[in-house]
């Protein structure tokens, strides 16, 4: 295991699920600072991904985290908002772009290195972000609004790109498709192998029944 020092990384690698990855071995994060081998839990080889690890073997390979301790000893990861201080926050950005600027002032500090959506702490992640625009969605009571009424409540939703050209952004409007690269939309067991999804079917959560 490793002897690192653990008081410089973030709260949630000290939970269970691995901390960063050992620089001396492309950055393999089984059996180093996470005691599950990597057969128990690989991740497939990604365009630009190491599978060179010790244990790995194509496609079976280790979870990577780019990084080490003092590369999270930064300020962005020693303070996270309190239950009441993201309370007040959901209430006060009562405008769609205003909330969604703030979740990503507050998710946007993921730790850098984690860039692989097959690692487990992606889906805490993106948990995270749909429980504050679930919580967001019924404090402001836009869940009453009528899924094709949501364009005349610009507080409910407004659309909105943060691209200096809005011709460079994809799907910001309620009806647009979403785009998903991949091969998801291949596996017939796939929401999107048959049907487009867009902002207007997922803005409410509890009918994907997805109830926090």
């Amino acid at each position: 295991g490793s002897d690192a020092e653990y008081d410089t990384v973030p709260y949630i690698f000290k939970t269970g699920l691995g901390g960063y990855g050992d620089p001396e071995d492309y950055y393999r994060v089984n059996g180093y600072s996470w005691d599950i081998t990597t057969e128990q839990y690989w991740s497939p080889l990604r365009k630009g991904a190491e599978c060179e690890a010790t244990g790995d073997d194509c496609p079976v390979c280790s979870l990577k985290r780019v990084g080490i301790a003092q590369d999270y000893d930064t300020e962005e990861f020693k303070y996270v908002n309190n239950a009441k201080e993201n309370g007040d926050a959901i209430i006060k950005n009562n405008r769609f772009k205003d909330f969604q600027l703030w979740v990503v002032s507050q998710c946007g500090g993921f730790p850098h290195g984690i860039d692989n959506s097959y690692d487990p702490l992606w889906y805490l992640f993106h948990s995270m972000e749909s429980y504050y625009q679930a919580m967001w969605v019924n404090c402001h009571n836009y869940d009453e609004i009528e899924e094709d009424d949501l364009y005349d409540n610009t507080d409910a939703f407004e659309p909105y790109c943060l691209a200096q050209d809005t011709d460079e952004c994809i799907a910001i409007n309620l009806d647009d498709p979403l785009y998903f690269e991949g091969v998801l939309s291949k596996r017939p067991w796939s929401y999107i192998h048959n049907e487009e999804l867009n902002i207007k079917k997922l803005y409410s959560l509890p009918k994907w029944n997805v109830i926090y």
